[in-house]
């Protein structure tokens, strides 16, 4: 296995200063590294699109190549600016990319990756991005082989990331500190289930929320009736509105998470124009990527209540107790609202023991939220 630091070190040595991107499970390791370095050589994007951006600017200031991450289904945000900024037919700009490969053929993985896993090293190719799958015993030369095609061709190259490639941490280098944080993600979705109306349609975030919410629902003796967005990070609370403004008579309930609101903060703008008032969404709020190992976000928790507010939703929260979330989702029921609800909510990470995976399958979800959508509200 390779040691992170020891790849971090490799590629700073060859003249790399600066790692940006989009956390990623397969990369937790590495993540780890670069979030261990001076703030001035890395940025956690928003998303793999702006990352990219974030490279060019870098480069065009300093003549460097930059170091994006992602994981390969970040891939597809990134492809705008990677085709029509960075390619040798427009602005000619070297980059690398480490790129996690989840759905890799041959191994095992969730349905939400096969396809992308599948396609990744055809879409590398059909944009002329030349790539390397690392190897253990080659790394450096990979790398250094990659770096000087990307000089050399004045554009982007990619190296492919495979599973259990990167040795393990022993320990966490991004700890996020709970401060006055009482509530946990599993206590608050108990909450929310508690003081849903069984006619509620919920939808729900890619990662933990959507695993700890179908967990809820067996624990709870329920029959799945929610749409988890298995994939498709950031796009909840867009599908939620979807949903929202063809069921006028049903509330929408969207659990989203602070890591996917920020990748797609645009649907805010969206969701508060369009005055829905049948739409409650909920952030569940850690201040980290928690799902992919707890890299830290550069936002401020109390600030998307504020954006929220000033993008058109009626309602806005902040809570950070049982009792508090308990009044938010009380108020908002008594009120008529003439637009969107908004309630962020504080909590620590951390899961409450193992977490498995739904039973269902994501079409056996998404026939199940079907049935729920049509069952007649009395």
């Amino acid at each position: 296995m390779i040691n992170s630091d020891e790849f971090v070190r490799h590629l700073q040595r060859r003249g790399v200063s600066l790692f940006t991107g989009v956390p990623d499970s397969l990369l937790k390791s590495l993540c780890d590294s670069i979030e261990d370095l001076d703030p001035l050589y890395r940025v956690t994007a928003t998303n793999e699109g702006t990352a990219v951006a974030l490279a060019i600017g870098h480069h065009l200031a300093t003549g460097s190549i930059p170091c994006i991450y992602m994981q390969n289904s970040g891939l597809t945000n990134a492809l705008n600016p990677l085709i029509s900024l960075a390619d040798a037919s427009v602005s000619s700009i070297p980059l690398l990319l480490v790129i996690g490969w989840r759905g890799k053929p041959g191994m095992p993985d969730e349905p939400q990756h096969r396809m992308q896993g599948a396609i990744t090293l055809k879409q590398l190719e059909l944009i002329n991005i030349p790539t390397k799958v690392i190897n253990i015993s080659s790394w450096k030369q990979d790398l250094d082989e990659l770096l000087a095609m990307a000089k050399d061709r004045q554009g982007a190259v990619a190296c492919l990331i495979t599973k259990d490639l990167f040795k393990e941490n022993q320990y966490s280098k991004n700890t996020v500190a709970l401060d006055s944080r009482i509530l946990n993600r599993s206590i608050a979705l108990e909450t929310i289930l508690n003081f849903s109306e069984p006619s509620d349609l919920i939808i729900s975030t890619t990662g933990y929320t959507s695993r700890e919410l179908a967990s809820l629902r067996m624990v709870r003796r329920e029959q799945p009736k929610d749409f988890l967005v298995v994939g498709g990070m950031g796009h909840a609370s867009a599908i939620a509105l979807g949903v929202a403004r063809s069921c006028p008579e049903r509330m929408v309930i969207c659990l989203d998470g602070d890591g996917a609101l920020l990748m797609h903060l645009g649907a805010l703008a969206m969701i508060g124009e369009s005055k829905v008032s049948n739409l409650i969404h909920i952030i569940l709020n850690n201040g980290c990527h928690e799902s992919v190992g707890g890299q830290r976000l550069a936002v401020s928790q109390d600030s998307y209540t504020e954006i929220a507010c000033e993008l058109g939703y009626a309602d806005c929260s902040d809570v950070s107790s049982t009792q508090s979330l308990q009044d938010a989702l009380c108020n908002i029921r008594k009120k008529c609202s003439k637009g969107a609800s908004f309630i962020n909510v504080a909590i620590h990470p951390g899961l409450l023991g193992e977490l498995p995976r739904p039973d269902l399958s994501p079409l056996d979800q998404k026939e199940a939220f079907i049935t729920h959508v049509r069952w007649p509200v009395k």
